[in-house]
């Protein structure tokens, strides 16, 4: 696709889905004209709406750490995996009738309490295990999970990123790495994984912008989980990637409808066709 295609794409698509980290940020540093190109795209008239794998804050955290960082944002604008997670375990009544044992953080733990899921601090009584990322995670809770999916309880996973991008882009262990030691402690495979590259993500983004997929756009940096998600859905794509990071084509068949190096490009790009 050239770049006047990927112009007409931007142009066409009124909501924008957005990936977070590696797209909009890394670690606490906002990437270089990430902030100038969504305002760009408001006052184009786009509707920004910001999809997330990270699992460890509540969507709540995520606006506040966008507007420290310059991008303001309405709570409703922005879907985690672990807010996903909840409004499936919920639709699913998979926690009753004793509650989720939960492998995640703090701010996982209220939004799954705040969503109406019932926790249970009993791996051995639980009726679900739901496990997201955790900074804490050691030997100990290895166990504590093992001891839950021993009895066969189902398995819920708030993705499988491996690694994800911080300070100075650095890679940093993801939900992934979590998910992967307790998959090979229990020697069984998780039951339900929800977040991206899952369409249910996109699903429920969906809803709460009112649209469908043909007038949506997904932004995002990796194939496996953001473009992945979008080619399952049937939604256009593009990937966030500067020249030589990464692969630009195919990946298991997954294909973006166009590749930019950034947000930024994508702005001027679209400006351009405003103009």
């Amino acid at each position: 696709m050239t770049s006047q295609d990927a112009a007409r794409l931007l142009a066409e698509k009124r909501n924008y889905l957005i990936d977070l980290d590696g797209v909009v940020y890394e670690g606490s540093s906002l990437i270089t004209g990430a902030g100038e190109a969504l305002e760009l795209f408001r006052l184009s008239g786009k509707k920004i709406f910001f999809l997330t794998n990270n699992s460890t804050q509540h969507p709540k955290s995520l606006v506040e750490k966008l507007g420290k960082l310059g991008v303001p944002c309405a709570p409703q604008a922005v879907l985690n995996s672990g807010a996903a997670v909840a409004l499936y375990v919920r639709k699913n009544r998979l926690d009753a009738p004793h509650g989720v044992f939960l492998v995640g953080s703090q701010e996982f733990r209220a939004l799954l309490i705040e969503s109406g899921v019932k926790i249970s601090d009993d791996p051995t009584a639980c009726s679900a295990l739901v496990a997201g990322m955790d900074l804490e995670f050691n030997y100990k809770t290895i166990a504590l999970g093992l001891t839950a999916l021993q009895r066969d309880v189902p398995f819920i996973a708030c993705n499988r990123d491996a690694n994800y991008p911080s300070d100075k882009g650095l890679l940093m262990p993801g939900c992934g790495a979590m998910i992967g030691a307790l998959e090979a402690a229990s020697m069984r495979r998780a039951d339900h994984v929800i977040g991206k590259p899952s369409p249910l993500m996109l699903e429920l983004a969906l809803e709460r912008l009112g649209t469908s997929t043909t007038n949506c756009l997904v932004f995002g940096d990796t194939l496996d989980t953001d473009i992945a998600m979008a080619t399952a859905a049937g939604v256009s794509s593009i990937l966030i990637q500067p020249p030589g990071i990464g692969p630009t084509v195919c990946l298991a068949g997954i294909k973006p409808t166009a590749h930019l190096a950034s947000l930024k490009e994508a702005a001027e790009l679209l400006g351009r066709t405003s103009a």
